[in-house]
This record gives structure tokens, C-alpha cells and sequence, in this order.
């Protein structure tokens, strides 16, 4: 019959790909065990990279962490004409308004990605819920 040796490389696999927007993504991953391969079908909702991103300039997120209200400012100045998003960290939209300020006391402790919109230009920072 066939024979079949194990895989010099291993029997597992990992696969690595950047996101560029955000959105839901249908992955197929495969990798060999032996003479078998196995696949791996899964949704992807990607969150925010561990780096803050700015792409808008002098944006400060305060108090943060925070307890309750968490306030937007850009060069010191409360920033109008935006969009601010909260996100949880698997990408699920949580809160979503238009003004700079937002109040957190409705989630849980924990860590969220706040994202700032003005036209195409966007702005994504952690935001850290505490206790009272």
C-alpha cells in the first residue's frame, strides 16, 4: 500500500495576513499532516494593531484611562465635525456618536479601540475602562 512519512515541516500551520480596511472576511486556510491536508474555513472581523494610528494630528483621548466620559480634543480644542466609533477588540462596533465626548460607563472594564473620522482621514487609539 502507500506510505506516507510524516511532513519535515511540521504538522501545524499558521497563517499571517495584514488587513487594510475593516470589514468581514471569509478565510481558508490549508496545511499538510502526514499524507492528509486539513482546511480551515473561519470569519475573520480584524481589530485595531497593538500601534495606535493617527493619521489625524493632534488628536488627545482624556482621561485615559477612564472611569466614565472620555473626551476628544484636537490641538486642545474639542473636536467638531467628526465621527468617534468605540470598538470592542473583536472589531464589534459598541458606540458611535458625533460628539467629543463619549460616555463608557455603560461597557465593561476593559480595552477598546476608539476611532475618529473627519472626511477620509482617521485616527485609532486603545481607550482603557476602569473601575470607579
Amino acid at each position: 500500500g502507500r506510505r506516507c512519512s510524516p511532513s519535515p515541516f511540521g504538522s501545524g500551520f499558521q497563517v499571517t495576513h495584514q488587513y487594510t480596511a475593516s470589514g468581514t472576511y471569509q478565510v481558508t486556510a490549508f496545511g499538510w499532516r502526514g499524507c492528509a491536508m486539513d482546511s480551515v474555513f473561519m470569519n475573520i472581523n480584524p481589530c485595531y494593531s497593538d500601534v495606535d494610528e493617527n493619521e489625524l494630528p493632534g488628536i488627545s483621548v482624556y482621561p485615559n484611562p477612564t472611569t466614565q466620559i472620555i473626551r476628544i480634543d484636537q490641538y486642545n480644542r474639542p473636536l467638531h465635525g467628526a465621527s468617534f466609533t468605540i470598538y470592542a477588540l473583536d472589531g464589534a462596533r459598541l458606540l458611535s456618536t458625533t460628539k467629543p465626548q463619549i460616555d463608557l460607563s455603560s461597557l465593561a472594564n476593559g480595552i477598546y479601540m476608539l476611532e475618529v473620522r473627519v472626511g477620509a482621514e482617521v485616527s485609532r487609539s486603545k481607550v482603557v475602562k476602569t473601575s470607579d
